[in-house]
């Protein structure tokens, strides 16, 4: 809102009698002789210049918007102790979990990104005592790993900052000698084998090429990224591609 000042009184009655003096009306008031004249208009002048002044140019400025709130602060995790009884892998077979017997007799799942395997299993070998920090995550109350401390006092905190992503990989160009799909525990083919390398697939893209794959070609090409190993823990003991394309017998498919 606006910090408005009214017009006084005795500056409405001076506008009303200089009103009526130019326009040579008769009027009771004799008309002011022209220097009082003068010096009326450069009072009106400048009692006009003050009041738009305090009304439009010196008027409060609008307050500033309040600060963004602070990002929230995780909640702190809950400590377990046990003793590292195995790991867990995922589809590609890499490791991403690790099961723990803890003190009070529970057999609990810790997980973790893929790419920090190495790190934690150099740390949580097997029989080995453990202390993790955890919160759990979702409907499922998944326990994600916060902190790792082995009993030897070394220590792996995954809460941020983390440990820094794996580099991107190598571009690399396979030819598959042999049709040969690796497994997952369920049955389920999650790629192709060509030693040392399995090219991940996912589900859709076996489905859509799988009349493909039926036709047994002669010819299969693949480009992708390998991975850094070096990072990972994979029970196949493969280097990991992800594609980019796959050519089957001259015929070309993108997979993005």
């Amino acid at each position: 809102m606006r910090n408005q000042v009214s017009l006084p009184f005795w500056l409405v009655i001076i506008l009303i009698v200089l009103f009526f003096i130019n326009l040579g009306m008769p009027f009771q008031i004799p008309p002011p002789p022209p220097d009082l004249r003068r010096w009326l208009g450069l009072l009106l002048l400048g009692f006009l210049g003050w009041w738009v002044y305090q009304s439009w140019i010196a008027r409060p400025k609008p307050a500033p918007p309040p600060p963004a709130p602070a990002p929230a602060i995780p909640t702190t995790g809950i400590t377990y102790e046990g003793i590292v009884h195995d790991y867990h892998y995922n589809d590609l077979g890499d490791m991403d979990g690790v099961y723990v017997q803890t003190n009070e007799g529970q057999e609990l799942l810790f997980h973790f990104p893929p790419h920090l395997a190495k790190k934690i299993s150099d740390i949580a070998s097997t029989g080995k005592a453990i202390t993790i920090i955890a919160h759990a995550r979702g409907p499922a109350a998944h326990l994600d790993i916060q902190q790792l401390t082995a009993a030897n006092g070394s220590t792996l905190s995954l809460s941020p900052p983390q440990p820094p992503p794996p580099p991107s990989g190598e571009n690399i160009t396979v030819r598959i000698d042999t049709l040969v799909f690796q497994l997952n525990e369920r049955g389920e083919k999650i790629g192709l084998v060509q030693k040392p390398y399995l090219i991940a697939l996912r589900p859709d893209v076996i489905e859509n090429l799988s009349s493909a794959f039926e036709a047994k070609p002669l010819d299969i090409i693949v480009t992708g990224i390998a991975r850094d190993e070096g990072y990972f823990v994979n029970k196949y003991h493969y280097i990991v591609v992800h594609p980019l394309t796959i050519t089957i017998d001259h015929q070309t498919f993108l997979l993005q």
